[in-house]
């Protein structure tokens, strides 16, 4: 497994390499995943959230503002972004998906609820 490093700037936060969270809330502007991100339980972001490689999910996802994913997103649960949804590749939710803004799938989109 590749080293975590963090690199904090007051409201950003970039990780690069492979993060792993649980139960989490982000009182941050943007979060930054170079690399893959996985949830456990519930990740809250308040700011932006970009993965530039594959979410997974396992709980419930909310991104009060602009989530952007080159990867895969795939969540087993709810996801909810309040602002603008991207993802490059496949887009898989097994539960609930709510996006009130606007949502871009370059790949495909599956959802089962």
């Amino acid at each position: 497994m590749d080293r975590l490093k963090v690199l904090t700037d007051q409201d950003l936060l970039t990780v690069l390499g492979q993060l792993m969270v649980q139960d989490l809330l982000m009182d941050l502007g943007q979060l930054t995943v170079l690399g893959q991100l996985t949830v456990l339980g519930q990740l809250t972001v308040l700011g932006q959230l970009t993965v530039l490689g594959q979410l997974m999910v396992q709980g419930q996802l909310m991104v009060q503002g602009q989530l952007m994913v080159q990867g895969q997103l795939m969540v087993q649960g709810q996801l909810t972004v309040r602002g603008q949804l991207t993802v490059q590749d496949l887009l898989m939710v097994l539960g609930q998906l709510m996006v009130p803004g606007r949502l871009m799938v370059l790949g495909r989109l599956m959802v089962y609820y």
